[in-house]
């Protein structure tokens, strides 16, 4: 499917991103898949790759290719779910490790998406198929609180909310090491990293992250954190404690040697937003999983008021 447009002095001066998102309104795209196809060059400005900071010009001619949706046969599952809160418009859920949040690639099975498929019978489809009621995501080994849309005006409201950093998420994290500032914010770029495309890293050429952090406890060389993150980039917290020396206990892919647990102790531990659609204030925690509260008492943790 393909979309040409010239731009015209109404649109002139528009981000290209902003103009495309304004044009495809009706196809219900993200902000997020436009620049996906931007960057993957299925848009192009008088036949020539671009950018999504881009300022459109009158005049200038622009095709956008979509292409075809996956063909991935993604099924309802009898996985159990942790259901925190539920109403007609939204579904809170304590994500387990283990589990990834939606399919990718060949893997099209035993993801929090077959999940609400099977115990949830109306989900938001602005993700497409694969994606359900997916809004926002965690990491496989992460646990804790995940919002899911049950209808699209719910999850456009609640994508808005992200993007005006309305919904707070406290994350809780064992990390390896002692920070030199027990408290602290993290303004970088980060993006993929050049020696390895399956990590992400600090860099100078990509979006910007930024982290706060406060130090809980320390003993045994270990640190308990509360972080706060104002933008979700792909393994944000798990990347910038790797960049202050201090990697997430547990994590085999931006840790430094062996730990005795089996995944990075990374936890989502509270959300507090206005409801997308009553306007209600909502606030929720999740327990510790039995592996976090294991590394809490094995490192002496256990007089911290959470």
């Amino acid at each position: 499917m393909e979309f040409n447009y010239i731009i015209t002095s109404e649109h002139k001066g528009l981000r290209l991103d902003a103009f495309l998102l304004t044009m495809l309104e009706e196809q219900n795209f993200t902000k997020s898949y436009i620049q996906t196809l931007v960057k993957n060059h299925l848009v192009t400005v008088n036949g020539e790759p671009t950018k999504n900071g881009l300022s459109v010009k009158e005049g200038m001619k622009i095709l956008v290719s979509i292409p075809k949706p996956l063909n991935l046969d993604v099924l309802p599952e009898n996985i159990p779910l942790d259901i925190v809160y539920q109403d007609k418009d939204i579904l809170i859920i304590n994500k387990s490790a283990g589990i990834m949040v939606h399919p990718a690639q060949d893997i099209v099975t035993g993801t929090i998406v077959n999940a609400i498929m099977y115990h949830i019978t109306d989900l938001s489809d602005i993700n497409g198929v694969v994606r359900p009621g997916i809004v926002h995501r965690l990491d496989k080994d992460t646990t804790g609180l995940l919002i899911v849309a049950k209808n699209n005006p719910a999850h456009l409201a609640i994508t808005k909310l992200f993007q005006e950093h309305k919904i707070k998420k406290t994350y809780l994290c064992i990390c390896k090491g002692y920070l030199k500032k027990k408290e602290g914010s993290l303004y970088t770029k980060m993006g993929r990293d050049s020696n390895d495309r399956k990590k992400m890293a600090v860099t100078a050429l990509g979006k910007e992250a930024i982290t706060h952090y406060k130090m809980l406890a320390e003993g045994n060389n270990m640190s308990l954190l509360d972080v706060k993150i104002d933008t979700g980039r792909t393994h944000q917290i798990r990347v910038h404690l790797r960049y202050l020396n201090t990697p997430v206990l547990g994590d085999a892919v931006y840790g430094k040697e062996h730990d005795r647990f089996k995944r990075q102790l990374l936890h989502a531990y509270s959300l507090a937003f206005n409801h997308p659609i009553t306007g209600e204030p909502l606030k929720f925690k999740a327990p510790l999983p039995e592996d976090f509260q294991t590394a809490i008492k094995h490192y002496g943790f256990t007089q911290v008021e959470l």
